[in-house]
């Protein structure tokens, strides 16, 4: 594939993304229950998740934070209750408003494509990224842009799955636009997680390096929640997972439980330079 025909696949499959996520959102498929709803198994995976990257944000009063993909707005919200001059970008039209209906009118939220963040150089002090690296077309690219939007001394937390990524999709680690688009478009119109990439732990550190980004911690994200389990959730009740849990927690690192891996990962990564 020439150089003009990986630019025009990269527009293409940039294009269909927007598309699909737009669908997602006019079909009311939303992550608000994960975290504010009654407890389920998988919103009880998001909400560990969830606070392993709350523990991370730092910002002072005043900071001027971003949260790149930022669906409805969870930690938008969060961040501007704690004094934090707030902004959400996400490429969903349909999810900025739900965000904006859930956050209020104290933050800002503004549509844009995290390979062409629509700000200037060195405008934030903290940007997050989570769970939004393994669906994008272009992740160094965009962990590029990232870097570029991040002042001097600012941060930026990350957070990636490791457990199954792409799998689910039928796509593990491809660089070929093209490829990802097929299979996107024949899932389109039925369930389909988004994941276009699958990433250890090693290479996403490779990634950050290579996007300016230095990785100052990577704290990993334990969940008893092995591949069967999924299948048999909805006939497990919810105490007995959470029993299963506080065992994975309390022998994390003496008995293997959970398949030796975690299920997510969390990085408080610095800009380069800084």
């Amino acid at each position: 594939m020439s150089g003009s025909e990986k630019i025009n696949s990269l527009l293409n499959l940039r294009r269909l993304l927007r598309h699909y996520y737009e669908w997602e959102a006019q079909t009311g498929d939303c992550m608000e229950l994960m975290y504010e709803g009654p407890p389920t198994l998988e919103g009880r995976e998001h909400r560990l998740r969830q606070a392993a990257v709350r523990r991370m944000l730092k910002p002072e009063r005043g900071h001027k934070t971003l949260d790149v993909g930022c669906g409805e707005g969870h930690y938008v919200k969060s961040l501007f209750r704690s004094g934090s001059i707030a902004v959400g970008m996400d490429i969903s039209i349909g999810k900025l408003i739900r965000a904006r209906g859930r956050a209020g009118n104290g933050p800002a939220f503004t549509q844009g494509d995290a390979l062409e963040l629509p700000f200037k150089t060195a405008t934030f002090h903290w940007v997050v990224l989570s769970e939004v690296a393994e669906h994008l077309p272009d992740p160094r690219g965009s962990l590029k842009e990232i870097a570029r939007v991040i002042g001097e001394g600012g941060h930026a937390v990350i957070s990636i799955p490791t457990w199954d990524g792409g799998a689910k999709a039928g796509i593990g680690v491809v660089e070929d636009g093209a490829s990802i688009a097929r299979v996107v478009e024949s899932q389109f119109g039925r369930p389909f997680e988004g994941h276009l990439w699958s990433f250890s732990g090693e290479r996403f550190r490779e990634l950050l390096n290579e996007s300016g980004l230095a990785p100052l911690i990577e704290t990993p994200v334990r969940v008893f929640m092995p591949r069967w389990w999924r299948e048999m959730s909805a006939h497990i009740p919810v105490w007995l997972w959470r029993w299963l849990q506080n065992v994975a927690d309390l022998t994390a690192g003496r008995w293997d439980i959970t398949g030796g891996k975690a299920r997510y990962l969390v990085y408080l990564t610095r800009r380069m330079g800084a």
